[in-house]
């Protein structure tokens, strides 16, 4: 019969197919046009087919693929150029999406796992199952279930929204109203010493590690003080020491404003990630352990919610890590070495999903920034890609959630269900963490224009870091800039004086010449002529880049214009 195909047990050897049933099943796909318009997709589907049915499924790999399909020269290297992965998993989702279709049941099914290139071939379903009369309805009977399961779908949907707008008001109370006190947590890098090139990436990292650990507790809000521990209550801070083949770690606690240490740990360890992971579990445990006993924080708020890391390399571990200074300090040669790195970590270990959000952070800059950018790669398609996989196996990880989250409003199509989705389960997990509450409240307020709860939650932000960066500040002189008064819009911007980047210095000119501020009009104004924006085109250029919620756009734009023309009716 066309189409069949007999599965055998793994022992007796590889599936025995009918390879006519299968290119029938290629051309029925290829004629659904969900391969799209062009024929790359087509042709891709076709080859690992052929490799497939010819036994060399096994030696399928991205060098290989690249030259066959893509024409790829023999230089082509898949650390930098990622054709092969964003094609096939397109393909994959096409293959996906054309099983929901319920195509002839008398023609094999062929998918593409996940983590590998080789197609999986599966039984014809009237091969598996016998074919049963179906009773016949009426015509309208249709039509009303469509009808039913319409309104199900959009009560859900109301339903989840609700329990969403529940979590950002539940995060943006006040931190006064809340049934506990939230103590404020400095966690100082560790000091790196030793002779090991590494150190100095293994001790940031580790010290964001329990930035992440401890955010995940309500009562605990881990603030960066820049080492003064001014408005802490309490101060994390240690020393990393990697000596050949062992590690050092010690940590401290202490209590302020008196800087009494309350606890202090040393751990000889081995450079294995077992000991490692074992150490900072350890760590954060007692953290916590301490402060909810100093504090009398009820039993059920002291949970534990360290994640084990994968089955991985020491190499790949420190690589990943390197995400964390990146962050801090963004410049293409990090991005360059990240990207490198990580690229060959999720090839080697494709369940690593904290490798695979560090990845679409990367691939996010690639695309938003223009960093490193790669000869025919989409980077939007390979962050969706990589955020795909990291909600697949660290669903819950903050460099995953917040990955996600920059997707859904950074692409150049949003997703305001997915944005709301991930915010909500960020608040949920780290509702105290300072930077979260500041880059959700500023995307929902300046990106979806939700300016009340938006600004609230950066409200919370502000109200817990004693010494809060001035990315927390841009969007409330945004709204003030934008709306408020002259006053206000001017005390919004002073917090903005020690920056330089483009919005701030646009928001500090435009603010100045609405106070008549002639010198700080004229200072602004030269800076950024400095950084490319001599005219009013380019500075209106830039702020319709920046993608906001039109009423701000379109007030920002008003704005902008009086501003220069105040310039040069005082020349």
């Amino acid at each position: 019969m066309q189409g069949s195909l007999i599965i055998r047990p793994a022992a007796e050897g590889p599936a025995q197919i009918d390879p006519e049933g299968v290119s029938a099943a290629v051309a029925a796909i290829r004629a659904s046009g969900l391969l799209g318009q062009g024929e790359r997709r087509g042709r891709l589907l076709e080859y690992l087919v052929e490799r497939e049915l010819a036994g060399d499924g096994a030696s399928l790999k991205a060098y290989a693929i690249a030259l066959d399909v893509f024409d790829r020269g023999e230089d082509f290297d898949p650390a930098t150029d990622s054709i092969v992965r964003t094609e096939v998993g397109r393909l994959r989702r096409a293959l996906e999406l054309y099983r929901g279709k319920a195509p002839d049941p008398a023609l094999p099914g062929i998918e593409i796992p996940k983590g590998t290139y080789r197609p999986r071939f599966t039984a014809p379903a009237c091969a598996m199952r016998p074919e049963r009369p179906r009773p016949k309805r009426p015509l309208f009977a249709g039509l009303g279930l469509v009808a039913a399961a319409l309104v199900v779908f959009l009560a859900v949907s109301a339903y989840e929204r609700h329990l969403q707008d529940a979590v950002f008001l539940k995060a943006a109370r006040p931190v006064a109203d809340l049934p506990y006190r939230v103590l404020r947590l400095s966690v100082e890098p560790l000091q790196a010493e030793g002779d090991s090139p590494h150190a100095a990436t293994l001790a940031f990292g580790l010290s964001s590690e329990f930035v992440t650990d401890l955010s995940a507790y309500p009562w605990i809000s881990v603030i960066d003080t820049a080492g003064d521990w001014d408005g802490a209550d309490y101060a994390l801070n240690g020393r990393l020491i990697w000596q050949g083949d062992e590690l050092v770690i010690h940590s401290q606690l202490i209590a302020l404003p008196g800087r009494e240490v309350t606890w202090t740990h040393a751990k000889h360890l081995d450079t294995t990630i077992a000991a490692i992971q074992e150490t900072e579990q350890m760590v954060a445990s007692r953290i916590v352990q301490r402060l909810a006993a100093t504090a009398g924080v009820a039993p059920d708020l002291v949970k534990s919610i360290n994640a084990p890391y994968p089955d991985t390399n020491l190499e790949s571990f420190l690589c990943v890590l390197g995400v964390y200074p990146y962050l801090v300090h963004p410049d293409d040669a990090a991005h360059w070495t990240l990207r490198t790195c990580l690229t060959q970590v999720v090839e080697t270990y494709p369940h690593y999903g904290v490798a695979w959000a560090a990845l679409g952070l990367v691939y996010l800059d690639e695309g938003r920034f223009g960093m490193n950018p790669r000869p025919g790669a989409n980077p939007w398609a390979d962050a969706e890609s990589a955020v795909e996989e990291a909600l697949k196996y660290a669903p819950i990880d903050m460099a995953t959630l917040n990955a996600a989250l920059l997707l859904s409003v950074e692409a150049p199509e949003r997703d305001f269900d997915a944005f709301h989705r991930h915010a909500a389960r960020l608040l949920e997990l780290y509702p105290r963490h300072p930077g979260t509450l500041s880059l959700i409240g500023a995307r929902m307020a300046a990106v979806e224009g939700r300016w009340d709860i938006g600004l609230a939650l950066i409200e919370r932000a502000l109200a817990l870091d004693v010494d809060p960066p001035a990315a927390f500040h841009v969007v409330p002189a945004l709204h003030a800039v934008a709306f408020g008064t002259d006053a206000k819009a001017l005390a919004e911007t002073a917090h903005l004086t020690r920056s330089r980047a483009p919005i701030d210095l646009l928001l500090r000119f435009v603010a100045a010449t609405r106070a008549k501020d002639r010198a700080e009009a004229r200072q602004t104004r030269r800076q950024l002529a400095e950084i490319g924006m001599e005219d009013l085109g380019k500075m209106r250029d830039f702020i319709r880049t920046r993608r906001y919620d039109p009423d701000l756009e379109r007030a920002l734009l008003e704005r902008l214009d009086d501003a220069v023309s105040f310039e040069q009716a005082r020349r």
